[in-house]
């Protein structure tokens, strides 16, 4: 295999703080690839497990929530690295805080926070000209920071304006009014949606442990000037860059060429999001027998 397909170029070792045995992966990273704890692996179960006839049914609902040693795969659409319930049960109004070059002047300035309440039911409010779902903020505040009125047991979704600073959320522990970070925000995020795993329950007992975990990037697209770019695969962004000068140069052929190259790579790559029952049949490159590929839709 050419060395430039090998996808070490889009894994990162990370260690990530887990939370009552919830691990939220940063913004930059799609999935894990491989976990340690205490120096030992755990097995990463994904989503389809659970429902297998040959698999040990729901782990997500039980009170250890993963069986010693194993990791189930929580998926997409989690907003936060640590829910409020987490910081206390009855739930925490949450306060924003805003760096001192909110843009707020140059953009939208309202975030607006949806979720549940201690009793899992809809938190409401009342907005302008009726009752609404959630609460919103305004960034614009004169203090540098504003709160919600209601308390939120989790956050199911966050609406958020670009700005020009990371926009930081705490959460108010109710029984002595401590602030306990629970998100920070990029500049271009409009809508976080973070992966979410759930772990073992630390050996020592501790509600927050620190675990090791290799993950596999994230493709952000870039919005303001001063975004981080983070390629996804170096191999593929080679690739790809080589076509289109071979297209400026009037070579269709080998411009088309290694732009196939590229797109095998982010195909093999993205076979990795697929559960097993469901990935497509390899599908031959006839110019590289001993590296198979596979077809997306």
């Amino acid at each position: 295999m050419d060395v430039m397909t090998k996808p070490k170029d889009s894994l990162d070792r990370v260690g990530i703080t887990a939370y009552d045995q919830t691990l939220t992966l940063p913004r930059g990273y799609a999935c894990c690839e491989g976990i340690l704890r205490s120096k030992f692996p755990l097995i990463i179960r994904s989503g389809w497990f659970e429902f297998s006839l040959a698999g040990p049914g729901s782990k997500l609902e039980t009170d250890d929530g993963a069986l010693d040693g194993e990791v189930a795969d929580m998926g997409d659409g989690w907003c936060c690295f640590r829910e409020p319930s987490q910081v206390n049960a009855a739930g925490c109004r949450l306060k924003v805080y805003t760096d001192a070059q909110s843009g707020a002047e140059t953009y939208e300035s309202i975030i607006e926070f949806y979720g549940l309440d201690a009793d899992g039911e809809i938190i409401r409010t009342s907005g302008a000209t009726a009752i609404r779902s959630g609460e919103a903020l305004d960034l614009l505040a004169s203090s540098g920071n504003a709160t919600t009125t209601a308390s939120f047991a989790r956050i199911t979704q966050v609406v958020k304006p670009i700005t020009s600073g990371i926009i930081t959320v705490y959460a108010i522990d109710p029984d002595d009014s401590t602030e306990h970070l629970i998100a920070s925000y990029e500049p271009s995020e409009r809508t976080p949606n973070y992966r979410r795993y759930r772990v073992p329950k630390p050996p020592t007992g501790d509600t927050t442990q620190t675990i090791t975990t290799l993950c596999r990037r994230r493709y952000v697209e870039a919005v303001l000037d001063n975004d981080k770019l983070c390629v996804d695969h170096f191999g593929a962004l080679y690739y790809g860059v080589l076509s289109i000068w071979y297209r400026d140069a009037n070579d269709d052929e080998r411009s088309d060429r290694t732009m196939a190259k590229a797109m095998d790579i982010l195909s093999r790559q993205a076979v990795k999001f697929y559960p097993t029952s469901q990935r497509p049949p390899p599908i031959i490159n006839l110019d590289e027998i001993e590296t198979p590929s596979y077809q997306t839709f």
